[in-house]
């Protein structure tokens, strides 16, 4: 249950949204001509309701909500210019205007704003943004078709029947919209725009019935029409102003994957059905215009399934260089190197030509790191992967590993030609390196290894970084071509040191002391 807000301005907001609400059904009650004062309370509430969106409008933090409660405020402003005509007919001729009449326009006119903001999105890539304005021109298509159908020459719908399309079509495109929201500030506020929405289709269908059966102005059916505003009053003023960009939502209340897609598909299918109706119901009394709405209703549907198809590629395309591939220096990761060496080992073996593999670690990166920054040092490891990068064949691929390590996988490479390519990084390596304004001298370990028939990806791993470490160990700024008498040391130092730990744990290690004697006197 919402709490009573705290600040005054908006307890005083609380108050004149009361006294609106029960001044009307005091006028309803007790006023002996309501007429008059009852659509001017309602135009009050619109007001009222307007100056609310602007107000939410300008504590918003956020541009989507900004855009999205200055497009409400526009809706209500509408609202209100209709009754304001309203109102003023009543008071010039003493009863309301004919039906229809300039109101009913501004009254069916004021669901486009309300749609702008349902249709709109938050977060798109740039080069999508157009796949909204399809979404827009065809609601905006729908509801020409509509204005034509009520106020064409030859009316197909009475204006009652417009305002239930109309409050069934905002109801149906808020709840879809609310579906394939995730969960925060976005998600309650269409939970509060659909509050609004059902509130407001719920009444003006009441109203509408009413009207139809010859309701009289002051009535108490005028309620049909100040209630939802209100109502909207009291949503905005109720939640707290929180529309600030959410953090990104656990994978327990993540919404399902596959929910947006669908919603979005059904949300444009209903539109352009609802456009192919109305360009149908439109035939009888202009043809030529019926078949323009219905082909352009058509091929929006069709353009916005291939933009959507469009997007889904490139979305697909993007998660999955994002998954194969480096996002400091945009190289391919450990995960493609092991694809990409299981097929080259496979094809070596079929061919008879061997791949070679670089295991290249930079020397005293840490100092770098810890004297110069962490920024610094991934500018260092991009500038670093740029020349590894330019030293390599076409054919080779150059990995990084993480940290400061990188790979190169040759295929058809010999040992020759390994050892050239190693002493050329080597080399290249160690010439100064200009960065920022500074002059750094840098220098890599570099170890070597040729593929052989049987070897799996992860041998080739492990024999390139021994050669690594022999060759670190060895002063490093060097390349070093692996051995197996290497590995051999290797697993004698871990299984030495294996050893030594369990004799210690056992209390196997006995100290012996040997005297020395000096014999000289």
């Amino acid at each position: 249950m919402p709490r009573l807000p705290a600040s005054p301005k908006t307890r005083a907001y609380l108050g004149l949204v009361g006294a609106v609400g029960l001044s009307h059904v005091l006028v309803l009650a007790f006023c002996s001509s309501p007429a008059v004062v009852s659509n001017s309370v309602q135009l009050l509430a619109a007001v009222l309701a307007l100056a609310l969106c602007c107000r939410r409008s300008r504590q918003s933090p956020d541009a989507y909500f900004r855009a999205a409660w200055l497009k409400l405020g526009v809706a209500f402003c509408l609202w209100g210019m209709a009754q304001g005509y309203y109102l003023a007919s009543i008071l010039l001729v003493h009863h309301g205007p004919p039906f229809p009449s300039p109101a009913d326009f501004l009254w069916l006119l004021f669901a486009l704003p309300m749609l702008m903001v349902i249709v709109s999105r938050r977060g798109r890539a740039a080069r999508w943004e157009w796949v909204q304005w399809l979404d827009t021109a065809q609601a905006c298509t729908f509801f020409l078709l509509l204005f034509a159908l009520v106020f064409g020459p030859a009316s197909r719908f009475s204006v009652t029947e417009a305002y239930d399309v109309q409050s069934v079509a905002l109801m149906l495109a808020c709840l879809l919209r609310y579906s394939s929201t995730p969960v925060g500030p976005e998600r309650v506020f269409f939970r509060n725009l659909g509050a609004y929405l059902l509130v407001y289709g719920v009444f003006s269908t009441l109203g509408n019935r009413l009207v139809e059966r010859g309701m009289p102005l002051g009535s108490w059916g005028d309620l049909c029409w100040s209630t939802p505003l209100l109502s909207l009053c009291l949503l905005i003023l109720l939640t707290p102003p929180s529309e600030t960009v959410p953090a990104p939502l656990p994978r327990s209340i993540k919404p399902k994957a596959w929910l947006p897609s669908h919603v979005h598909g059904l949300s444009a299918l209903a539109l352009c059905l609802m456009s192919v109706f109305a360009a149908v119901a439109l035939h009888v009394s202009r043809p030529v215009t019926s078949m323009v709405a219905l082909a352009l209703a058509l091929i929006l549907f069709a353009v916005r399934t291939s933009a959507r198809e469009s997007q889904l590629h490139y979305t697909h395309d993007t998660l999955q260089h994002s998954v194969l591939h480096d996002a400091l220096t945009g190289l391919a990761n450990r995960t493609c190197l092991r694809a990409e060496l299981a097929r080259a080992l496979s094809d070596g073996a079929q061919s008879g030509r061997d791949a070679a593999l670089l295991f290249i670690d930079l020397d005293r990166f840490k100092t770098i790191n810890d004297g110069l920054g962490h920024a610094f040092g991934d500018r260092l490891l991009i500038e670093v992967a740029a020349i590894l990068a330019s030293l390599v064949r076409p054919e080779d691929l150059v990995v990084r590993l993480g940290g400061d390590e990188f790979v190169i996988m040759m295929e058809h490479a010999d040992r020759e030609l390994a050892e050239q390519m190693s002493r050329k990084v080597v080399e290249r390596l160690r010439e100064p390196l200009q960065l920022e304004g500074r002059l750094l001298h840098i220098t890599a370990s570099v170890g070597v290894v040729l593929g052989s028939p049987g070897m799996q990806p992860y041998d080739l791993l492990r024999d390139a970084d021994c050669a690594m470490y022999v060759a670190k160990n060895g002063g490093k700024n060097q390349a070093q071509v692996f051995e197996q008498s290497m590995a051999q040391r290797a697993r004698e130092e871990l299984r030495l040191e294996t050893d030594l730990r369990e004799a210690l744990e056992a209390d196997d290690l006995t100290v012996a002391y040997q005297p020395i004697y000096s014999l000289e006197r």
